[in-house]
């Protein structure tokens, strides 16, 4: 009997702490998902978006006016405000730009397609901000961007490169709209 628990001791022992090394995984993967987020937010970090520096590949699209925008059209007085329809970080941002009223202003609405009826609502609630285009993630502009995957994302461009990227309108804001060259 004796020999029968101890082999259940030296079996069970290792399997217990498996066991616990996964929960312990499993809890701090679990804590890192739901980490509260900070003044800047995380998606920036963990969700594909253009960098600083990234070159704008070139594109030509009509704003919800018909006013044609292409890629040369960019300056470095321009923010470019990626948003998606159903984002609630967006109308908290497009709440900051409202009390701001900027300038330069290119608000990029980002649909399943540019015919979708949430990114057309969406877009026609933003016009007064600025310039709007409709497009959708893997339209011309996502691409000629490289890739956004995170919203709202904000864009500075300047000489044809993404000279400052960011989360919030506040950090955009306080970014000099300087040149980078290419």
């Amino acid at each position: 009997m004796v020999s029968f628990l101890t082999a259940l001791v030296v079996v069970l022992t290792p399997l217990t702490l498996l066991n616990l090394t996964l929960l312990f995984a499993v809890i701090r993967r679990l804590r890192a998902a739901e980490a509260p987020t900070g003044p800047r937010p995380d998606h920036l970090d963990t969700l594909p978006v253009p960098k600083a520096g990234d070159l704008v590949a070139p594109f030509r699209a009509q704003t919800l006016d018909g006013t044609a925008v292409t890629d040369l059209d960019l300056g470095p007085a321009d923010i470019l405000m990626c948003l998606m329809p159903g984002c609630d970080p967006c109308k908290t941002q497009l709440a900051a730009v409202r009390a701001t009223t900027p300038d330069r202003l290119l608000l990029l609405v980002f649909g399943i397609s540019e015919e979708d009826p949430a990114a057309l609502t969406l877009a026609t609630s933003v016009h007064d901000l600025g310039r709007v285009l409709i497009t959708s993630i893997d339209g011309p502009i996502g691409r000629a961007l490289g890739g956004v995957g995170a919203f709202p994302t904000f864009l500075r461009v300047a000489d044809g490169a993404i000279a400052a990227v960011a989360g919030t309108w506040a950090e955009i804001a306080a970014t000099e709209p300087t040149a980078v060259g290419r």
